[in-house]
């Protein structure tokens, strides 16, 4: 199996794990990441680019910023627990380093895209899994308000679709193929190539912010969530209770499975992408909102203030820009 396809495959789990935006407090099921081998055919592909290959040292990795652009996991991170407000079943617990960084998406601005052969593509070269038929339909929706001065392939839409099914390639034995945007000259649909008129990037965020909606009513569950990840899992007490707990935190690299090592550059933990006005925890409060809820988010906001106003560093995000 390709390399792409086993990125393709932990793609394929992430829109699995994922559930609508208008139900924050449904459960969802992460235990479908793909666990396969990781390929050797990509490695080749990056040495032909004269990209880094970062299985030399992720995960364990101990590159400093002076080294690298990219801090590997490992580092230390502070995590916050606290009882969900609206379900006292469930506790949320969060990622105060990542959710107090200052990463924000460059796409266009300094973003080089997964792969080095793909350079302006930023993460749209795989396309979107959906993850269900209600986010297919809700970008369906948006598609059909889309005009062709937005939307670069649109006459193509038209004549092949706009979605498809997975190619058999891309799965693990015995999975059954799963619906995702198309890909047409070798990445997403939506993505406006450089050089057309509205600019390049994904038509349906255009057409969000052209509506003056929120992007996250128009784009697939995938796309609007990333970077963020959201994690559930059942914890027992030791006296037999239990309770959900949901974890909000960072997608990094290693989130994508074994795909992951193979993605020539990638953001979250990059420093070229750790220079935001705001911390992430204000400037994505539409997406905080939508994964968690509003009185959840409104506790998050108390805990990420009370934390950036400790002294010490060592547990800030390595890829901020030093204070």
């Amino acid at each position: 199996m390709s390399a792409h396809s086993v990125f393709h495959c932990s793609l394929r789990s992430l829109g699995q794990a994922l559930f609508s935006h208008c139900l924050p407090h449904s459960l969802a099921d992460e235990r479908r990441v793909c666990s396969l081998a990781r390929p050797g055919q990509r490695r080749a592909s990056l040495a032909e680019h004269g990209a880094r290959d970062y299985r030399r040292s992720w995960p364990g990795s101990r590159h400093t910023l002076a080294r690298v652009p990219e801090v590997l996991i490992g580092f230390p991170r502070a995590f916050v627990e606290f009882s969900d407000p609206a379900d006292n079943g469930q506790m949320f617990r969060c990622d105060l380093t990542w959710l107090t960084s200052r990463w924000a998406c460059i796409y266009g601005e300094g973003c080089r895209g997964i792969y080095a052969d793909r350079p302006n593509d930023g993460c749209c070269t795989l396309g979107a899994h959906f993850a269900d038929a209600d986010d297919e339909k809700r970008v369906g929706k948006a598609v059909r308000e889309l005009k062709a001065s937005q939307w670069q392939y649109k006459k193509d839409a038209r004549v092949g679709g706009w979605a498809e099914e997975e190619h058999p390639d891309h799965l693990a034995k015995g999975e059954l193929p799963g619906r995702k945007t198309r890909v047409i000259d070798g990445a997403c649909i939506f993505l406006n190539r450089a050089g057309f008129p509205a600019g390049q990037g994904c038509a349906l965020h255009l057409l969000a912010l052209s509506q003056g909606r929120d992007f996250l009513e128009t784009k697939p569950d995938v796309c609007w969530q990333l970077p963020i990840r959201r994690q559930f899992r059942t914890v027992t007490r030791t006296d037999d209770t239990s309770y959900t707990e949901i974890t909000i935190g960072e997608y990094s690299r290693d989130g994508w499975g074994p795909g992951g090592a193979d993605l020539d550059w990638y953001c979250s933990s990059n420093t070229e992408a750790h220079h935001g006005v705001r911390p992430v925890y204000l400037e994505n409060r539409a997406e905080l909102v939508a994964l968690m809820g509003k009185a959840a988010y409104g506790v998050l906001v108390e805990m990420c203030q009370d934390f950036e106003s400790r002294r010490g560093s060592a547990m800030r995000h390595p890829a901020d820009p030093a204070p």
